[in-house]
């Protein structure tokens, strides 16, 4: 995957970028995200009122876009906290999946079971 990080207001240091990555890489275990190849991560810090971090970052899967965003005053937790919100919406699609595919073969298992009562075997 090919990971492009965007900063404002602040400056990426070569531990940030590593932390990401490996964060990152923890998502390509989800088969939705194999065709993916590019990753947007923005990173924002903010001096109003609280000094927070912002961490957005967008992935875009086969059939799917996907984004989650986060805020906190430490980045490691800000990009801890933006992986598990990603991880709940790709098991989440992942969930629809593979609950769509079990209901086809649930059905195709009853016309199978059905095919087979209606023969008559011949005894000879």
């Amino acid at each position: 995957m090919e990971y492009i990080i965007r900063s404002k207001n602040i400056s990426v240091t070569e531990a940030m970028d590593i932390h990401l990555r490996t964060t990152l890489d923890k998502i390509q275990k989800y088969e939705i995200m194999k065709n993916n190849k590019l990753v947007h991560v923005d990173l924002e810090y903010t001096k109003s009122g609280e000094n927070d971090i912002k961490v957005s970052i967008d992935l875009t899967g086969k059939n799917n876009f996907l984004t989650a965003t986060s805020k906190n005053k430490d980045f490691y937790k800000a990009v801890d906290l933006v992986l598990k919100k990603l991880e709940e919406q790709l098991k989440k699609i992942k969930d629809k999946i593979t609950t769509n595919h079990t209901k086809r073969t649930s059905f195709a298992k009853v016309i199978d079971e059905e095919e087979y009562s209606d023969v008559e075997l011949d005894e000879e």
